[in-house]
This record gives structure tokens, sequence and C-alpha cells, in this order.
């Protein structure tokens, strides 16, 4: 925002890193304070406190995908100044921190023996089967490999990248950049027959403001999934639950190949039918948003009443820790899974197999289904392990060890 084009990679690594540490401990604050207040809901409440939170983040998160949009694009502020504003903005939560009541809170011993405590009880929770058993289902599903970024980068790039230039007698490029430049131009080089370079369909060609309405409807999926988890669901079976949600997932996963699969014409599935391409990726992104929250909520909502007192916010954190480590080594097999079908920001000629790959992947995670609790008062198996315990350190230190040897080796590939 401020600095502009001028700012260096590691000036860009360090702003990234201090963001997300900041966003990490404003939602672990966030989440200490709900799940205190977890212990006391009961009977027909328990569960609520946390889905009224869940609701009100992934309504806050529509308006402000709203926002990020509707300024640029009708207030004509510039995206540098956007940055800008997004920064500023911030600081209005210091305002509302008078509202909240923390409780004084009287330290015990010594540091030493307060920090012994906390992780006693910390290790006291991760020695619970109860506790493991939904936790390798999470990371497991959560490290299962998708196509979004070959998806994003399909939908938003021009079509057709190449033609046929008949009096040059050679392939050239049909997408420019904002200053007439040709872009890609040793790409439809690389071409030597007519037929083969004018299959160079490209993308969809999504404009920015279609695009920004599929991520609208991303977060409009997200607060459908926890009104309808909140309004019939809660109290629901979870086995049966998550078998459907997860097999209703991976079946709109696969309607992607509909805007996929093309004629000689270059027209997709849904073209040839008359139908909107746009629909298509609309429909997709909001049952995929529903079935993530309908799939998270139980999963939080059991961990947050399996917290100790004292170390809440450390049990809870370390929980939501687990899943974004699983999500990261996802996003590692992800880059895998695009480079190994040779997917590219100009060849999408097998998306179509990444997306059957990514698409039926995750039905893989019903063999776990078993070690998910049947329902939401499923919490009475109190046998402990210091094996599961273990497991979960190793699931967490052994999935962020690799992710992080994936991505500094990758920077080093790129730089060399």
């Amino acid at each position: 925002g401020i600095v502009g084009d001028s700012i260096s990679f590691p000036l860009l690594a360090l702003q990234q890193f201090c963001t997300t540490m900041g966003q990490v401990l404003v939602g672990v604050m966030c989440d200490t304070l709900i799940v205190e207040n977890v212990k006391y809901e009961s009977g027909a409440q328990v569960g609520r406190l946390q889905t009224n939170c869940q609701l009100m983040f992934a309504a806050g998160g529509l308006l402000g995908t709203l926002l990020s949009g509707w300024l640029p694009q009708y207030a004509h502020i510039s995206y540098t100044f956007m940055f800008v504003i997004t920064g500023i903005s911030k600081l209005v939560l210091l305002f509302l921190v008078v509202f909240l009541h923390d409780p004084t809170w009287k330290r015990e011993g010594t540091i030493g023996e307060s920090a012994s405590a906390t992780w006693g009880g910390v290790w006291e929770s991760m020695s619970l089967i109860r506790v493991l058993k939904p936790l390798i289902f999470i990371f497991a599903f959560a490290m299962m490999p998708n196509n979004s970024d070959a998806f994003n980068t399909y939908l938003i790039q021009d079509h057709p990248i190449c033609a046929w230039d008949t009096a040059a007698n050679q392939c050239i490029s049909m997408v420019t950049d904002d200053s007439g430049t040709p872009q890609y131009q040793a790409h439809c080089l690389s071409f030597a027959s007519e037929y083969n370079c004018d299959r160079q369909w490209g993308g969809l060609g999504f404009s920015d403001s279609m695009f920004s309405y599929i991520g609208l409807l991303g977060s409009v999926g997200s607060v459908l999934g926890n009104f309808i988890f909140k309004a019939w669901l809660i109290n629901a079976g979870w086995h049966i639950m998550f078998a459907s949600t997860v097999v209703i997932a991976c079946a709109f996963s696969a309607m992607q190949l509909f805007l996929m699969i093309r004629n000689e014409a270059g027209e997709t599935l849904t073209e040839q039918w008359h139908l909107p391409n746009f629909a298509f990726a609309l429909g997709d992104d909001v049952i995929m948003a529903t079935a993530q929250q309908l799939l998270n909520m139980p999963i939080l909502i059991l961990m947050a009443r399996l917290c100790p007192a004292g170390a809440e916010g450390t049990v809870y954190a370390l929980v939501t820790s687990i899943q974004g480590v699983g999500g990261t080594v996802g996003g590692v097999f992800s880059k895998v899974a695009t480079q190994s079908f040779e997917v590219t920001n100009v060849n999408f000629s097998r998306i179509w197999e990444l997306t059957v790959l990514t698409s039926s992947a995750k039905m893989i995670c019903l063999l776990l289904l078993p070690l998910v609790p049947r329902n939401i008062t499923d919490n009475q198996d109190e046998r402990k392990s210091p094996w599961s315990g273990l497991t979960i350190c190793a699931l967490f230190v052994g999935g962020l060890v690799y992710a992080l040897y994936n991505i500094v080796a990758s920077l080093l590939a790129s730089t060399s």
C-alpha cells in the first residue's frame, strides 16, 4: 500500500509473516473467549455459542468481501490505497476492546509452575483417545489435494491464448497486457502446426467482477453452512451428516468437468448445452464452502468441550493449528499433483484429470469416519494413552516440517 512497487521480496515475506502472526494471535484470543464460556452451556444450548460466533464471523467476511469489490469498482479507489484502508481499518477494533469483560486473573506460584500446570492440562487433553481420533479425520481431510489454484487460474485466463497467423505462417499469441505487449509468445511459437496452435484455448476468460462474485458466493456458502448446522443438524447423527456432506461435496466438485471438457471448436459442455459457464462455477464454490463449514463445526464444538480449565486457548489453538498444518500439507500435495499433470497458466489440457483426482481423493476420508463421534453428546470415552499425545505432536510437527521443507526447496529452486 504505502511502500508500493518498491518493496523487495524479503520485505514482502516479512510483511506477510507479521500480518499472518497478527491474525493468528487475534484469532486465538477470540477463540479463547468463546471456549472459556462453552462450559456454561448445557442441554439444548450445547454448541449454540460457537455456532452463533462462527455465523457472525462468516457474515463479517461476507461484508468485507462486498466492500473489497465495491469500493474499487464504484468508489474508484485504487487497489494500492485499498491496502492502506485494510491496514488502518484494523485499528477500529481497538475501540471495541472496552466492551470486553476480562476477569481478574491471579497467577498461583512462579511462572515456571504456572507454565508446568498449563502444559500438564494440555497433555492430559492430548492423551485422551477421544481427542486423537477426530483429529486424525480432520488432518486427513485437510491434507487431501485440491485443484483450487489451477481452477481459479483457468477461470480468469483469457481465451484463446494462441491463433494461427496464415500470413506469417506461424502461431502467435492472442493475449496482451495493458500496454498491448503480447504475452506467452514463446509458448505459442512452440507450435508448428495450425491444428495444435488453434487448440490452445486457454481458460474461460472470466472478468475481475465475475471472479469476485465467485469469492462472494463462497462467503455466502460459509454463512449458509453455519446456519444449516445451527438450525437443523446440530443434534443430528454425525456419521450420516459427514458421509452425506463429503459425497455431495465431491459430486459438485466433479461438476467442474463440465467447464473443462471442450469440443473441437473449444466450446465447453455447458456452452454446448446453451448454459452459462458462470452459473456452474458459482454453484461449485457455494457447495464446497457450505460443506467445509458443515464438516468443521461439529469437530470444533467437540474440541471446545474437551479443553481443560486454564488452558482453553492453548488446546483449542493446537486443534485449529493441526487443521491448518493439514491444509498446508494439502497445498504441497496439490502443487505436486498440478505439476504431475503438467497444468500451467497456459496449458489446461489435463486439468480435467487433475479435477478427477482431487474430487475423488476426499472420498478416502469416508474410511476414517468411525473415528468421528456419533453425535454431539458422544464424549464419554475417558481412555488415555501417551501414544495419543505423541501422535498429535507428530502430526503437528511432522506436517509443519514437511511443508516448510517443500516451500523452502521450491523458493531455492526458483531463485537458482
